[in-house]
């Protein structure tokens, strides 16, 4: 009898070119795919979700359903199936809905491909002069929100949690002159007493509350994209609290800067119907784009290496017979 599994993933275990853990990609078609295949058993939507997994994808591709898809990664990163992810799948998977199973797959990598990005550009964002940020800013006026959020939104935070109210209020002052600072950082300062001997503990109180609305913000919106609960935290106190939760979504919140140049996904989606190959656009060129490596070594010393390797191997031969490319897959 046939049984066919809607979702299959396979996790938990350190993987490199051509393996998974001590497994070779001989051993994994020998071992676990051919009986696998000799029971009648088909997977619908296969997740590959460990280390530069496309490499196996000629392994694992006899397992799927004639409509199945396999999603795998050509470099180094985190897991699309987490804790998380699998208590959103439960209700599709409990009613067998492959459309809202791939719904939620798909959201959860453009989420972590857009981290990507973020992350592949957070250093030398917080690291840019304010003349390489206004020149930026000038060219890019769409990522000021963004771009504020990661360089000028921590620097009120340090400024409000000084010891000195002194030394609070010039900072402050001082990033109220900085044409850089985006709206709704700016819009903070408008609290500021217009003397410096006016700031006392009060009114540095008024500046946490309204940085603390400016947090909230940020992670409830839809705009940008994080949405978290909130309900009942503090600003600075506490586990969690507000301030480390906008921390953990930088890479997201950066990402949201159109202007800074897209890191290509790590994911790739093939189909057995057809052998159709989707991937970011980035890969099909040779050599990779020098500026395109850059972004790939700063997520991975061997990203780049890897994906090229990896992409190389899926188009010139089975189970690949056509490539998808899209500009910015997943982003």
């Amino acid at each position: 009898m046939t049984r066919n599994l809607d979702l299959l993933v396979l996790n938990q275990g350190h993987g490199g070119i051509g393996y998974f853990e001590d497994w070779s990609a001989t051993d994994l078609l020998t071992y676990m795919v051919q009986p696998m295949v000799a029971a009648e058993i088909s997977v619908n939507i296969l997740v590959l979700d460990f280390c530069v997994s496309a490499s196996l994808l000629g392994a694992f591709s006899p397992l799927l359903s004639d409509q199945g898809v396999l999603i795998s990664t050509v470099y180094s990163t985190g897991a699309i199936v987490s804790t998380d992810i699998w208590r959103q799948l439960d209700a599709p998977l409990q009613r067998r809905d492959l459309f809202a199973i791939q719904t939620v797959l798909n959201s959860r990598m453009r989420a972590l491909s857009a981290g990507i990005t973020g992350l592949s550009h957070l250093e030398q964002v917080r690291g840019w002069s304010e003349v390489q940020t206004a020149q930026h800013l000038q060219a890019q006026p769409q990522d000021r929100d963004a771009v504020s959020i990661i360089r000028y939104l921590p620097q009120i935070a340090d400024a409000v949690r000084r010891q000195s109210l002194a030394q609070a209020y010039a900072d402050l002052v001082h990033l109220r002159q900085n044409p850089n600072v985006g709206g709704a950082e700016r819009a903070i300062f408008d609290f500021l007493p217009p003397a410096a001997n006016q700031y006392d503990a009060h009114a540095n109180a008024v500046i946490q509350a309204r940085l603390s609305d400016r947090v909230v913000a940020i992670l409830t919106l839809a705009q940008y994209g994080l949405q978290r609960a909130v309900a009942g935290l503090q600003l600075f106190a506490g586990t969690p609290n507000l301030w480390e939760m906008v921390q953990h979504g930088r890479e997201q919140l950066l990402a949201q800067a159109t202007g800074l140049r897209r890191c290509p996904s790590p994911y790739v989606v093939y189909g057995a119907d057809g052998g159709w190959l989707q991937l970011d656009a980035e890969f099909m060129r040779t050599p990779l784009d020098p500026a395109v490596s850059t972004l790939l070594g700063r997520i991975h010393p061997s990203a780049a290496q890897d994906a090229v390797q990896i992409t190389q191997g899926l188009l010139s031969g089975p189970p690949v017979q056509v490539a998808r490319p899209e500009v910015h897959f997943l982003q």
